[in-house]
């Protein structure tokens, strides 16, 4: 068993669950306003890198290496 409470990059209004929907509407919300997301750049792609990892071992029970996930790895 873990847990892992990530770092805030904005502050919910009324107390909004971190979600999808609100994730995507903050990226939204900044695409419209014509300035760069929170996290976007090489920090979004480590986000990706660290979730795609995440299913990749979830999925086959082994454990997954940032350097696995390659372009011939089937979850890339």
């Amino acid at each position: 068993d873990w847990s892992c409470t990530p770092p805030q990059l904005w502050q919910p209004e009324d107390d909004e669950p971190s979600s999808h929907s609100a994730q995507l509407a903050r990226l939204l919300d900044s695409l419209e306003r014509g300035e760069r997301p929170p996290v976007s750049g090489h920090a979004g792609r480590q986000a990706l890198e660290l979730v795609t990892g995440l299913y990749a071992a979830a999925f086959t029970g082994e454990a997954v290496r940032r350097a696995d996930l390659g372009r011939d790895h089937p979850f890339y």
